[in-house]
């Protein structure tokens, strides 16, 4: 079992958590054309044929 440290002296870079949201975009008046699930949908089948 390893024992993680609070504080980083490893070199790597410690875990990051982003949250993405457009409400910036949204009050430029963008639009999203497609939503999150059709976009997976779109780069899956993408991938398979390129694959």
């Amino acid at each position: 079992m390893m024992d993680i440290p609070e504080t980083n002296n490893y070199g790597y870079a410690p875990t990051v958590k982003y949250y993405l949201t457009a409400d910036k975009l949204q009050a430029l008046g963008w639009a999203p054309q497609i939503n999150m699930k059709e976009g997976y949908q779109l780069l899956m089948d993408y991938l398979a044929q390129e694959g």
